[in-house]
């Protein structure tokens, strides 16, 4: 086919012949014959295979042969030009039908609907070009396409994911922020923060005892200015939080103790239990657990639970001897010691026999209770059966020595077996004792 511009009509009338122009009227390629109806004439402007030029005439009137044939008169969509028929795609636009294709999507012609959620035609939230349906790009907002939870949810964001579906919150949110909680009585509890695993879930915290400290914000305590940075059950020394001592633990104030009752040991009462003095010489001087650094020339020495205070944490040392015996000597030498001067030294003791232990000091020039004996000194008191008593002394103008040793004899019953107890020895300088 061929889109004719201009085409001219000629017609006779009354010998005069007239030529018409006729605007925007398609023939076919092929020929271009005319036909008269009943009673007219008619003239076709033949083409390419015409039959030529012939005039018929008919009865009345004349029709335009242009009109006539299957082609005649009427544009397709398919010959017209395209901005005839909408935009293409890419092109902005406000409905579907300003689109060659029928698609309007976030105001541009598009490919296809796109109306999935997450999907978009427009360049600006793809990245591809506009009028391709595509994921809107990770961490977008496309419209109300992605409802947003709270973030302690771990739910959905409110953005897509980049992949045609809406996204939930990324791994390392924060889902839930530390905490820290005093306990009510001894432990404070710390929480750590709590993040999302990019999969919908808030990951379980991290759970940490402040032990003695008590919180600090949101944490646990790390040092401590006095005790009420400190849980119950401790107390405040030096910037640390300590606990508190139990039962039988040393201490020289009540506050050091989990009951509040010092007596030189944490009792769950009352109690005396006499701590040796820094100034006492003499190891292991209250037997509170064993026998260490005393010796016996004879047999063997043992602790006992009784204690000359009746401290139940405490003991003393025990010497048996059998009916007839020689005796025991107890000693214990305090080695490489400078020593001078007036010194203090005893023992508490009991018997169960009449009779008591002669207890002395001797001092030497060599450091291993050797070399010549430099000075000596004892204490004989009497001795009774049933009370505890003082065996002391105090030794003037000692020269200088290099060591000490403090000995203890006992002698044998003849009536029978001989236990003695001794307890709370020493050998200090004046004024210390035990």
């Amino acid at each position: 086919m061929r889109y004719v511009r201009w085409i001219f009509l000629f017609a006779a009338t009354a010998a005069v012949w007239a030529c018409t122009p006729f605007v925007g009227q398609r023939v076919p390629d092929g020929g271009g014959g005319g036909s008269a109806g009943s009673g007219g004439e008619s003239m076709g402007a033949g083409g390419p295979g015409a039959q030529g030029g012939a005039i018929s005439s008919g009865s009345a009137g004349r029709s335009n042969p242009v009109q006539s044939g299957p082609d005649a008169g009427t544009d397709t969509a398919e010959d017209a030009p395209a901005s005839a028929i909408g935009s293409s795609n890419g092109a902005a636009c406000k409905f579907d039908t300003d689109c060659q294709f029928g698609h309007c999507a976030d105001g541009v012609c598009c490919e296809a609907s796109c109306s999935a959620k997450c999907m978009s035609c427009l360049s600006a939230y793809t990245g591809k070009p506009d009028g391709k349906c595509a994921p809107v790009q990770a961490g977008f907002v496309h419209g109300a396409d992605c409802p947003t939870s709270a973030p302690s949810t771990c739910g959905l964001d409110g953005k897509c994911d980049g992949s045609g579906a809406c996204r939930q919150y990324l791994a390392g949110t924060v889902c839930a922020q530390e905490v820290c909680t005093d306990g009510t009585s001894t432990t404070s509890t710390a929480l750590s923060g709590r993040a999302c695993d990019g999969s919908g879930t808030c990951v379980a915290p991290v759970t940490s005892d402040c032990g003695t400290y008590r919180c600090s914000g949101t944490r646990c305590g790390i040092s401590c200015a006095g005790d009420l940075d400190c849980v119950a059950n401790a107390l405040c020394t030096q910037t640390q939080c300590i606990a508190k001592k139990t039962d039988g633990s040393v201490c020289s104030a009540n506050v050091e103790c989990k009951t509040g009752v010092c007596g030189g040991r944490c009792c769950a009462a009352g109690c005396t239990c006499t701590q040796p003095s820094s100034t006492n010489l003499l190891k292991n001087p209250g037997f509170d657990t064993d026998t260490s650094a005393w010796s016996v020339s004879i047999g063997t020495i043992s602790r006992s639970s009784s204690d000359t205070e009746g401290c139940v944490y405490s003991g003393s040392l025990e010497v048996v001897v059998p009916q007839g015996d020689l005796g025991r000597t107890l000693y214990q030498c305090v080695r490489n010691t400078l020593l001078e001067g007036d010194l203090n030294f005893g023992v508490r003791a009991v018997s169960s026999v009449p009779g008591h232990p002669i207890c002395q000091v001797n001092f030497y020039s060599g450091t291993n209770c050797d070399g010549n004996l430099t000075t000596q000194n004892e204490t004989d008191p009497p001795l009774d059966t049933v009370d505890w008593q003082d065996l002391s002394g105090t030794i003037t103008s000692v020269p200088v020595s290099n060591s000490v040793d403090f000995v203890c004899y006992f002698a044998a019953d003849p009536s029978g077996t001989a236990t003695y107890l001794l307890d709370m020895a020493y050998v200090a300088n004046v004024p210390g004792r035990y």
